[in-house]
Formats: structure tokens, C-alpha cells, sequence
């Protein structure tokens, strides 16, 4: 790296850190540092998958399909054509948050911005906490296998009500259609559509009616659904 910077790079245990030696004295040299920083977190992201594949790997099976989908996720934020589309370097803006003297523009960084790299770099760990379960369902040898007869039967019951269990806890985050307060839902955002477009029951069930009323512009939905000033911009 010209300029007299250098990047000196770190691991402690499955951390890496990166120094960074001598003075930004220009924006332009953001983007040199850029550069130089992106092949670290490829390659740091790469071993991150690979340890998914160890014998000793423990992590719940769905936690690595989350790691997979996050690594997935944070190649394509950094990528050139990607910062190049959206015209947006979202590692430009987590660089100037790490450098006291390299603040973002207010307009830049949003709490939702940072909850979402926070839960990215999370899940990238493996540490999503979304899957927390027993040792009964982590990845291994279930103990089934090694036993026989009326105790084997028993124990595997066991294992398999304890993933319904599981399954049934999942299934209570969402809602289901057939919910009694979900039909309640459905019915006043039905009304509040029809009496937004001056339309009846009878055009609801006309499906040409859907087709010709088809949303073109986000008007629409800024007059029928709430939206904080946030997402309104």
C-alpha cells in the first residue's frame, strides 16, 4: 500500500484483526485500503465455511445453513459490481465507524443499518441464537444407535418428540392463516382497500377488477399501510 499505510494482520484463536499503520490523509486512500482489506475478509470468510465441514464441528445443522446463507450474503455486500450498482459501500461505512476521526454522514448509518450487520456478523459466527438446542440434536451419533431392543425404541421416541417439540416452538413465531385473528386481519385490510379504491365486495371477487387495480406506484401503499418516516424514505 503506497502512502507509507501498511496493514498488519492478526489471529487470535478465530478472530483476525487488522492494524493498520501510518496516517489517511485523503477519502481516495479509503478505497486503496479497501482493496487491500477485501481479499483478508474473502479469504477469512472462506475458512469460516470450511470449518463447517470439521468432525468436530458441533453446530446445530440449521445454525450452518445460516452461516452458508450469511458468508453468502456479506461476499456479495463487498462485492465490486454490487458497491458499483447501488453506488453504496456499506465496508466504506463500517471503515469510518471503526476510525474515530472517519465519522459517516448522518444519512449514511441507521440503527437498522447497524442491527443488521450486527446479526450478520453473528451469524457469520455462528452465534444467530436462533437454533438453541439440547445436546440430543446437535450434530453426532444419535444414542439410539447404539443401543437395542425396547430400549433403543424409547430413547429414539424421545429424540423425536423432543424435534416436535422443537418444530411446534417454531411454527408459534407465525401466524397461521386459519388463526381467528388473522381472519379478522384479512377482512379489515379488505375494507380499508375497497374503500380506499371506491370498489365493492363484488369487484374483490372480479379478478379483472385485481388486474386493472394492479399497483404501479407507492402511493398506494404510503395511503393504506402505516409506515415510519424511515422506511417512507
Amino acid at each position: 500500500m503506497g502512502d507509507g499505510l501498511k496493514i498488519e494482520r492478526e489471529t487470535h484463536g478465530d478472530v483476525m484483526v487488522m492494524h493498520l499503520e501510518g496516517n489517511i490523509t485523503e477519502d481516495s486512500q479509503i478505497e486503496d485500503i479497501k482493496q487491500d482489506v477485501k481479499p483478508y475478509i474473502v479469504v477469512d470468510l472462506e475458512k469460516v465455511e470450511r470449518q463447517l465441514f470439521h468432525i468436530d464441528n458441533d453446530l446445530h445443522s440449521l445454525e450452518k445453513a445460516t452461516v452458508r446463507s450469511c458468508v453468502h450474503v456479506f461476499k456479495n455486500i463487498i462485492a465490486p459490481v454490487n458497491e458499483f450498482r447501488t453506488e453504496f459501500s456499506a465496508l466504506n461505512c463500517l471503515w469510518k465507524l471503526a476510525k474515530p476521526d472517519k465519522k459517516p454522514q448522518n444519512d449514511e448509518v441507521s440503527v437498522g443499518f447497524l442491527m443488521e450487520f450486527i446479526n450478520l456478523f453473528r451469524g457469520v459466527n455462528g452465534n444467530s441464537n436462533i437454533y438453541l438446542e439440547n445436546s440430543e440434536v446437535k450434530k453426532g451419533m444419535p444414542e439410539f444407535f447404539v443401543l437395542s431392543g425396547r430400549e433403543a425404541a424409547q430413547k429414539h421416541a424421545q429424540i423425536l418428540n423432543e424435534f416436535g417439540m422443537t418444530m411446534k416452538k417454531y411454527f408459534k413465531k407465525y401466524p397461521s392463516g386459519l388463526d381467528e385473528e388473522v381472519k379478522l386481519w384479512r377482512k379489515e385490510n379488505q375494507k380499508r382497500i375497497l374503500s380506499y379504491f371506491n370498489a365493492s365486495p363484488a369487484d374483490w371477487r372480479n379478478y379483472k377488477w385485481h388486474l386493472k387495480n394492479v399497483l404501479c406506484d407507492p402511493e398506494p401503499l404510503f395511503n393504506l399501510i402505516e409506515w415510519s418516516t424511515e422506511l417512507k424514505n
